[in-house]
């Protein structure tokens, strides 16, 4: 592939190097979460978390782009290994709250100072 004459790369010499860029990026990144025993999708919700506090189960799904189904089963699998929990909303029990547990609140659980060996 040539450049363009003004030394500009063309559209698809962009798009092939924005693709390797992005691929070599998440190599990377999982790389390094695999040290942590965490996939991707689960370093994203847990980020939402730390960044929503305790949310609505619905909300959490809108924030991530996930289905109502497809959050549920993400938060029953963290809740089953003790990270997050459920809450029920205090002036709206027929609300479920999501929250990070003591555990996963302290950062024991995914602290940078001890990666999986």
């Amino acid at each position: 592939m040539s450049s363009s004459p003004e030394g500009i790369p063309s559209a698809p010499q962009l798009v092939e190097t924005l693709l390797t860029l992005t691929h070599a990026i998440r190599r990377r990144h999982n790389a390094r979460l695999a040290n942590y025993d965490v996939s991707v999708p689960r370093a994203g919700l847990l980020r939402a978390m730390l960044e929503l506090g305790q949310p609505q189960m619905n909300v959490l799904a809108a924030y991530l782009g996930l289905t109502a189904r497809t959050i549920t089963t993400a938060v029953d699998v963290l809740e089953g290994e003790g990270l997050l929990e459920r809450r029920p909303k205090p002036n709206d029990r027929r609300v479920t709250l999501v929250a990070l547990n003591a555990t996963s609140r302290s950062g024991r659980r995914f602290s940078a100072s001890s990666p999986r060996r």
